[in-house]
């Protein structure tokens, strides 16, 4: 009997690490994938600045961007984007060009006049698709800008940035 005992611990061992193996395994997202996503297209939407306040974060400005991430080389980690802010009558209110590069868990977005990011995509926030670009982008410092962004025709990025 103790060593039926045992074999079933053993069993119910080796299920129970095969079962949080693979549901980690699952939840990672490649980079890959990040990468073909945000490349497929112009985005537009928004952003919501957050700021953190002691212990919960306090809604600060609201923007309707659009913004487009276009690779420069071979790699599809790395590469150049563009960012238009807009008046609420469709005027350019800011505009940003920025490098960005994919690391294993995160996309970095350096800012040529603006702050640096990054956006953490192994987590539930984090969704890139077809249909949908959303997550946090985070400074590092008290800010956090969360952003829901959908495909908008193509964007005459030429017109903004000669």
């Amino acid at each position: 009997m103790k060593k039926v005992f045992t074999y079933v611990t053993v069993l119910a061992a080796i299920a129970m690490l095969t079962m949080v193996t693979m549901t980690s395994c699952k939840d990672k997202k490649d980079p890959y994938d990040v990468a073909n996503g945000i490349l497929a297209r112009d985005w537009q939407g928004y952003i919501q600045d957050q700021k953190e306040n002691a212990s919960s974060w306090k809604d600060m400005d609201r923007s309707k961007v659009t913004i487009h991430f276009q690779k420069t080389t071979d790699s599809p980690f790395r590469g150049i984007g563009y960012q238009l802010e807009w008046e609420d009558d469709g005027s350019v209110k800011d505009k940003n060009k920025f490098n960005w590069y994919i690391t294993s868990d995160r996309i970095d977005i350096d800012y040529d006049t603006w702050t640096d990011v990054f956006i953490e995509f192994n987590n539930d926030v984090f969704q890139v698709d077809a249909n949908q670009f959303k997550g946090e982008m985070y400074d590092g410092k008290q800010h956090r800008y969360v952003f829901d962004l959908t495909p908008t025709p193509a964007v005459d990025w030429n017109r903004y940035f000669n």
